[in-house]
């Protein structure tokens, strides 16, 4: 039976020809997303990322859902790829990146992640007291928000409180990365809930890196057998759940077995409690609180 028999007619709205233009770029934009995505080609990327904004800004007013969307998604493009940047040492190009993520960050948990990266980059660029007010910055949202990034939020400003010779406050960082991502992980490990092998792996690194940082910091400090006890405890961490070649396995083993000898004859017995804590694994000695980025997903 044909439609409208009845006398009902359906009705399909038609957009006017410029609207409707427009909506067919914004889904070649879409689809030069996907090819960028799929050939992992940055530039091509964040092309496709800022027309797509450029053009839904021509279609939706500036508070709309898809708006947000758009600057989301832009905002964290930017942040991805400038952490790539960063790694390579191409600061002036991830900066001006971070700077465009900051533009377009919608809501606080964008300019948070953010936040941290421009930490990063102002760490890199050694103005460490500037890296510091953007990981307060950070800190202060995420802890409001219970966002999971707190905790490496609370290991880059131990690494920057390092770098400056503020030992204490950096070993309080460390010991609050520490809290946070045991409170992330253990309930997760004691519930019975199946975990992805690659979640598993970056919540324990997390904590391993805690307790790295700890280790430092107590060594920085003279607290030697505090810092064996750290090494150790992360040690074991590593092993059971990183395996036995991983890079933080053998990082964390050396650095026990090198502030070993370290620790005052006095306080020998307590070590040898702690022994039975260490694997037979070595690698290279710790170089300094461990400092890591946040990294967007588009």
């Amino acid at each position: 039976m044909a439609h409208g028999t009845h006398g009902t007619q359906s009705k399909v709205t038609r957009f006017p020809p410029a609207v409707q233009k427009l909506q067919h770029q914004v889904d070649d934009c879409e689809r030069d997303l996907q090819e960028a995505q799929r050939e992992k080609n940055d530039h091509k990327l964040l092309v496709a990322l800022e027309r797509s904004l450029h053009l839904k800004r021509k279609l939706f007013p500036e508070d709309s859902p898809e708006i947000l969307a758009a600057s989301q998604r832009l905002c964290q493009g930017c942040n991805s790829v400038a952490t790539a940047l960063l790694n390579q040492g191409e600061l002036k190009a991830a900066h001006q990146l971070l700077q465009r993520a900051e533009e377009v960050a919608k809501g606080p948990l964008s300019c948070a992640m953010t936040w941290n990266n421009l930490a990063c980059f102002y760490r890199h660029s050694k103005k460490l007291r500037s890296a510091i007010i953007y990981l307060e910055q950070t800190l202060a949202i995420e802890e409001r928000y219970n966002d999971p990034a707190v905790v490496q939020t609370h290991l880059n400003l131990c690494a920057t409180l390092s770098k400056l010779k503020r030992h204490s406050e950096a070993l309080q960082q460390a010991q609050r990365a520490l809290l946070k991502a045991y409170e992330a992980l253990t309930p997760k490990l004691t519930s019975g809930e199946k975990l992805e092998q690659q979640e598993l792996q970056e919540e324990v690194s997390l904590l391993c890196i805690a307790y790295h940082n700890q280790g430092v910091e107590h060594e920085h400090l003279k607290n030697f057998l505090a810092a064996y006890q750290a090494y150790a405890r992360g040690n074991k961490w590593a092993y059971k759940f990183l395996g036995s070649s991983h890079q933080l396995c053998n990082l964390l083993h050396r650095a026990a077995m090198l502030v070993k000898a370290k620790v005052p004859s006095d306080q020998q017995i307590d070590l040898e409690e702690l022994e039975g804590e260490t694997s037979s694994i070595g690698s290279k000695s710790p170089t300094g609180s461990i400092f890591t980025a946040t990294y967007g997903k588009y």
